[in-house]
């Protein structure tokens, strides 16, 4: 699959947080705080962390009082222990099972003095550090959403890590629509969010910078979209149906209408399948919208199809239904190959694709990867 790709690739070339205070543990004591670790503050800190602390503008910080924290020398959480270690599948059936450990803050001390803290965090700070994907951000937020809202041991919020490590578009906005007043919040440095994705390397800088700025623009000016729609998506949440332009017979239905072909593709049902597209092809043209943190999350069943690594023959009947599903880019500008390279297609489903559609091996999605870049991540280098 990789040599294929790469074939593709060489030749296309060469042709703060909260109004008020907040109160921080432990109470009555002074902390002295120096930094120590990971990519989130390069400059060493000291820090009287007594009674309240004024952290600045919007938002509700939670009180770092009364929560569980393990040492990280000590032993570490076994959630932070699997990200750390970017066990990222492993991590969000933590999160799932065991949710107590999101809100479980790690920390680590100096050995010459315990009571100088080196770092302090909690596993959705250390996600947007270790840049873990959008599925485990999510997973985090929803064991305890208010760890968007709430900083770390240098005064950062997830979204002030997440926009200096060169987190992705997506992730920025889910961080940015669980704590929309996080736009504003100032770090210690007097740094905004978007100061920090404008001083970065990121590789798709631009594409967050542009998706902040409007977000910005609508958050002061009151405009926000209710919870679960933004501006993620590029197209309007279809209630019903919606019909837009690009292929005649090309329309959008709400998850909840989800069409049959669809369906029976979430069930696996290949024979059920390859039946209904010879009998109702058009619905390979339908794209399915369906509400994600912040804004829609938009896909064809060619998109789905590749998460779900079908027979190549499914794929081919897809593509014979509808040529153009191989050009079409979901809300985070995945092509159906980025889909089965992330998601470790067989390579004759590859074939199929990269035959359909020449070009797509060297389309980069929204944080500027290539196929063969999610093909490399996943271990497919096995098979050369």
């Amino acid at each position: 699959m990789l040599t294929s790709l790469k074939k593709r690739v060489s030749r296309d070339n060469m042709s703060s947080v909260s109004a008020g205070h907040m109160k921080i543990p432990p109470s009555g004591s002074a902390v002295s705080v120096s930094r120590g670790r990971d990519g989130r503050d390069d400059a060493s800190v000291a820090t009287s962390m007594v009674g309240e602390l004024n952290i600045g503008p919007k938002g509700v910080a939670p009180s770092y009082q009364d929560q569980p924290e393990t040492d990280y020398d000590l032993g570490p959480s076994t959630l932070y222990s699997f990200i750390e270690q970017k066990l990222w599948d492993s991590a969000i059936e933590r999160a799932r099972t065991t949710p107590s450990e999101a809100k479980t803050w790690i920390s680590r001390r100096e050995p010459s003095d315990p009571n100088k803290i080196r770092w302090r965090l909690l596993p959705l700070h250390a996600c947007c550090v270790f840049r873990a994907p959008l599925s485990l951000i999510e997973a985090l937020i929803t064991a305890y959403p208010d760890a968007a809202k709430t900083i770390d041991d240098q005064g950062m919020l997830p979204l002030h890590l997440a926009c200096r490590n060169g987190a992705s578009r997506a992730v920025v906005m889910t961080l940015l629509g669980t704590n929309p007043d996080s736009i504003n919040a100032k770090d210690k440095k007097g740094r905004t969010p978007l100061n920090l994705v404008e001083s970065s390397n990121s590789q798709n800088k631009d594409q967050v910078i542009d998706a902040m700025h409007a977000f910005r623009i609508s958050h002061d000016s009151g405009k926000l979209p209710q919870a679960g729609t933004g501006i993620r998506a590029n197209t309007p949440v279809a209630v019903n149906e919606t019909v837009f332009s690009g292929s005649v017979g090309e329309r959008e239905v709400d998850y909840e209408n989800r069409t049959i072909l669809f369906r029976l593709i979430l069930k696996k049902d290949w024979e059920g399948v390859s039946n209904r597209l010879t009998m109702f092809p058009d619905e390979a043209m339908t794209w399915i919208v369906t509400k994600g943190y912040n804004g829609n999350l938009r896909f064809l069943p060619l998109h789905k199809a590749c998460v779900l690594t079908p027979p190549p023959a499914i794929i081919a009947s897809l593509i014979k239904a509808f040529p153009d599903a191989v050009q079409r880019s979901d809300q985070d500008g995945w092509l159906p190959l980025h889909c089965a390279c992330f998601y470790g297609a067989p390579p004759a489903s590859i074939d199929e694709l990269t035959q359909a559609n020449p070009k797509a091996a060297q389309v980069k999605d929204d944080d500027s990867r290539l196929p063969l870049h999610y093909a490399c991540m996943k271990g497919a280098l096995i098979q050369l």
